[in-house]
């Protein structure tokens, strides 16, 4: 080595830091204090990055390698050897402590990973038995509705066929009757008279309300009565209410007053309407005097063919 190598040396020296411990662990500082090693060890551990007594000691395989890749590698050279290689040894119990430091922190991060990645696992398939769930919920769902809308058809199905017989039947039934009399023509004095008379019924004998006021007054006890009598309710079931319609009324028509009203059954049938229409006569007061004679005088018997067995179709109630 010339002077110009030996400069260059000190150079490096004087830009390294004068402590070792500002770069190396202490644990190594310790060790090469205790061995007497040159300051160059130092430097040379410095620039390799073998900062650890672990990194020292696996840097060389054994002591003849430290003297070739260590000690001849010192600027500036070091005759002597045995402090070097004496550094080096006494890295060997810190080494394997260190070794066992890292190999325990490596299986803890590789434990801590395949946790992570056994949580991962869990939760993707959660995810997907949630995602099944869901879709069987949503299947069962669909085939739920489908079933109730199938049902609801059928029972459309039935209660129309239901409500179909029963109308023929009651209709047969009428048809068949030879009790209902003729019409006897009456007079403008006979409706001036006794247009205000309670009086039976030439179908069916019954007294029957002829206003809307009536027919609230005699309640759901006619009501059901009337029902029966015309074959539209069983025995077996009533109207336990009548509702009045106050909002809408009725004005149009000039053969007879309308009203509208609502009933309540004590039992719910398919074929048993609950918002129900009804006709009656004009009152004979000054607006529809003329109305009302017009239609029990002049246009007589009107709607009576219809409702006996000379007309060609029944009423649904009354």
């Amino acid at each position: 080595m010339d002077f110009d190598d030996l400069d260059d040396a000190e150079a490096d020296l004087e830009d390294e830091p004068n402590e070792a411990s500002d770069v190396l662990e202490p644990q190594l500082c310790e060790i090469l204090a205790k061995v007497e090693a040159p300051d160059s060890l130092a430097c040379f551990l410095r620039k390799q990055n073998l900062c650890t007594c672990l990194s020292f000691w696996e840097y060389a395989a054994n002591a003849e390698e430290v003297d070739k890749n260590v000690t001849a590698q010192l600027l500036p050279p070091c005759e002597k050897k045995v402090p070097i290689r004496n550094a080096w040894r006494h890295c060997q119990e810190p080494a394997k402590a260190q070794a066992e430091q890292r190999a325990k922190e490596q299986a803890e991060e590789q434990k801590r990973l395949q946790e992570e990645a056994e949580q991962r696992r869990k939760r993707l398939q959660e995810e997907e038995e949630m995602r099944l769930m869901e879709e069987d919920r949503k299947r069962k769902q669909l085939e739920a509705e489908k079933e109730r809308k199938a049902m609801e058809h059928r029972r459309h199905l039935v209660d129309w066929e239901y409500s179909a017989n029963r109308a023929c039947n009651r209709c047969a039934a009428e048809m068949t009757r030879n009790d209902v009399p003729d019409w006897k023509t009456i007079t403008i004095e006979q409706v001036l008279n006794n247009h205000e008379r309670v009086a039976p019924g030439m179908i069916y004998g019954m007294e029957f309300p002829w206003t809307e006021a009536m027919l609230l007054e005699w309640g759901p006890k006619w009501l059901t009565k009337a029902f029966r009598k015309a074959g539209t309710l069983s025995e077996t079931n009533e109207v336990v209410k009548i509702i009045q319609e106050t909002k809408t009324k009725v004005t149009t028509g000039n053969n007879g007053a309308k009203f509208l009203f609502e009933v309540t059954y004590k039992h719910a049938e398919p074929d048993l309407h609950t918002k129900l229409f009804a006709k009656i006569p004009h009152p004979m007061d000054g607006k529809t005097n003329s109305h009302r004679l017009s239609s029990s005088v002049h246009k007589q018997p009107a709607e009576y063919d219809k409702l006996t067995h000379t007309g060609s179709w029944k009423p649904r109630c009354l």
